[in-house]
This record gives structure tokens, C-alpha cells and sequence, in this order.
């Protein structure tokens, strides 16, 4: 029987999944059965190219040898989305991790304190540091706890 690879590579058959090695995502294998057992071929080539016990309806027989390794880990850096929050990100990594911990803490005023940071910058430089001890006077509290969250420093 044939069947498509899907972009998961795998097969489907009578309900269950079956994978495949990835390069063979988008094309088709076939399915042969065999006393409980059964074999994926390439059709290209003849080639067994997987070999599954038949598993139950709605199951799946995954194989870590049939994948060419661990996905990789995704980026988790962060994605500016304002014209203010472009440039503050461009200062440096301590900008970046400030603008992931003041979004993982839900801060809302985020935009406008930017700017009051952006401002301040002019006069500190691109050290994000000393910009938010020049700032903790005003309302940057919020973004100094954010930005040692983001570090894994507390205050006691």
C-alpha cells in the first residue's frame, strides 16, 4: 500500500503513525505487513527504509533513529516590534534582557518608558546600568526589577 510522508515524516496505517527518515518527507513509501511486523519501502530504490511493530489505532511507534537528530532550539531572543523598542534592543545584550524580563512580567507602560530610557541614554551612554540607576528616581522601578529578574539577581 502506498502512502504519503507527511511533514512530521511519518506514514499513516490504519489509524497509527509510523516515521521515516526525514529526507523522505513529501514523498510516498509503501507499506508491507508481515506476522505483526511491518517494513516502510522507498519505491525509488527497494530499499527498506523503516521497520515498525504494528502499533494500535491512534498510537504512534517512534523511532529516534529514524530522525536525523534533536530539533534545534528555537531563538527566544527578542523580536522589537516598535520603532522604540528597535533601537533600545541595539544598545546591547543588557537592553535585550531588559525588554524580555519587563514583557515576561506583563509591563504595559513599556513604550513610554522606553523612550524616557532612550532619552536618557543620550546623556549615559549605552550602558543599560547606569541609564536605569539615572532613571530610579522616575517611574523605572518596574523596568530595573524586570531587567534583575532577568539576570537572576533579587534584592532581599
Amino acid at each position: 500500500m502506498l502512502r504519503k510522508v507527511d511533514r512530521l515524516s511519518c506514514v499513516r496505517y490504519a489509524s497509527a503513525r509510523y516515521p521515516v527518515p526525514t529526507r523522505l518527507i513529501g514523498t510516498t513509501a509503501v507499506v508491507v505487513l508481515d506476522h505483526g511486523a511491518g517494513c516502510l519501502v522507498e519505491p525509488a530504490t527497494g530499499m527498506i527504509v523503516a521497520g515498525h511493530e504494528v502499533s494500535a489505532p491512534g498510537s504512534a511507534s517512534i523511532l529516534d533513529a529514524h530522525y536525523d537528530g534533536p530539533r534545534p532550539a528555537p531563538h527566544r531572543g527578542p523580536r522589537p516590534q516598535t520603532t522604540t523598542e528597535q533601537p533600545f534592543c541595539a544598545l546591547s545584550e543588557d537592553a535585550q534582557a531588559l525588554l524580555i524580563g519587563a514583557a515576561a512580567i506583563g509591563n504595559t507602560r513599556l513604550g513610554s518608558e522606553l523612550e524616557v530610557l532612550l532619552g536618557l541614554g543620550a546623556a549615559h551612554g549605552t550602558d543599560v546600568r547606569s541609564i536605569l540607576a539615572a532613571g530610579a528616581g522616575n517611574s523605572m522601578s518596574s523596568l530595573a526589577r524586570s531587567d534583575r529578574e532577568a539576570k537572576g539577581q533579587h534584592r532581599l
